[in-house]
């Protein structure tokens, strides 16, 4: 059985039950989320997925909020992206991250640091495919969003392919409710470390590893992971991996969309007045152009006034604006062997 909702103005039937997060997923439109996942029970521990429902005053978590016949949700606007983004920088100040804002980030190597951070600091082997890096770059990170510091947390390696790293935990709960209520098996627990909730093997002592807890190694706590805390690591990782993932068969994850806007006036309550980097695209999805900016807000203004509709864009807070400018340029010129139409006027400093 079905219900109407309203979602972003368009007219939609979801299940009856459905939270709201699962009625945005089924009519594609992205809520981010780090905690919720399609074969866990919800927790809204993230806090991340918030939308505007009609009969609430304030935001509500996607993920618990179950959908009502007839309700109105707004899945995005100015208000959700700046409690998100609040609520991301309370996240990402206790896993590395310096890797999602470094303006380095496309052509980095992963070995020496340009900009000089230790490598306790910086973001793990997953970069470039991690769940925490697509949703914070959805969301944007906030400029003034804490340094993460390691805290010496403990790592349990000493099991044949499976790794335990709470430097990298972000406290989801995601592999504790994959273990227990989906497997059965509770071989993860929760306990309390420096003020924070984090996840170890369920062994009588803290140095107990996975066998000691009673794990079977069926990979679930890796496939449902979002931050790297739980992996595959040793000789045998990887064909361990390669195998648990397919007997598991989890649903897999809504990747966030590219997020633009249309080239308006009424866009520009999305744009904070911060140096960053923004992309055109033309009116077929085309790459138009990357520019940088002091000023977000007032160069996409005289964007508006010079070239008027048919154009979309999107943008990225950065202080090095500059260097993740050119950083982007090169990196388009090596896929495409041109630069974006739009830059094809300062050509020659390429």
């Amino acid at each position: 059985m079905t219900i109407p909702l309203i979602i972003d103005g368009v007219n939609c039937f979801v299940q009856t039950g459905s939270t709201l997060l699962a009625a945005c997923q089924e009519t594609n439109h992205y809520v981010p989320a780090l905690c919720a996942h399609p074969n866990l029970p919800t927790t809204g521990e993230c806090g991340l997925c918030l939308v505007e429902l009609s009969t609430q005053k304030e935001p509500v978590l996607a993920c618990v909020e179950k959908a009502a016949e007839g309700a109105s949700i707004i899945s995005d606007s100015p208000n959700l992206r700046k409690l998100r983004q609040e609520r991301l920088s309370q996240i990402l100040k206790n896993h590395p991250h310096v890797c999602l804002t470094c303006p380095h980030q496309d052509g980095c190597d992963r070995t020496e640091c340009t900009l000089g951070f230790s490598p306790a600091e910086r973001c793990c082997f997953l970069f470039g495919k991690c769940e925490i890096q697509k949703v914070s770059n959805y969301i944007g990170i906030l400029p003034d969003t804490p340094p993460y510091r390691p805290a010496n947390l403990p790592v349990w390696e000493k099991d044949p392919v499976i790794r335990l790293n709470l430097e990298l935990c972000i406290g989801c709960m995601r592999c504790v409710d994959a273990c227990s209520k989906v497997m059965g098996y509770h071989a993860l627990t929760t306990y309390i470390l420096h003020s924070r909730t984090l996840v170890k093997p369920s062994g009588q002592n803290l140095t107990d590893g996975f066998k000691e807890s009673g794990c079977r190694f069926c990979g679930a706590c890796v496939e449902v992971c979002p931050a790297g805390a739980v992996t595959e690591y040793g000789i045998n990782g990887s064909r361990w991996r390669g195998k648990t993932k397919n007997k598991l068969n989890f649903s897999s994850l809504p990747s966030p969309p590219r997020k633009t806007y249309p080239l308006d006036l009424s866009s520009l309550s999305f744009v904070p007045e911060e140096s960053g980097i923004y992309r055109l695209w033309n009116e077929k999805g085309g790459l138009f152009l990357i520019e940088g900016s002091p000023n977000l807000k007032d160069s996409l203004k005289k964007e508006i006034e010079d070239r008027g509709n048919g154009f979309t864009f999107d943008f990225e807070a950065s202080q090095f604006y500059t260097q993740r400018m050119n950083e982007l340029l090169q990196t388009h010129l090596k896929k495409e062997g041109k630069l974006p139409e739009g830059n094809e006027l300062f050509d020659d400093l390429y």
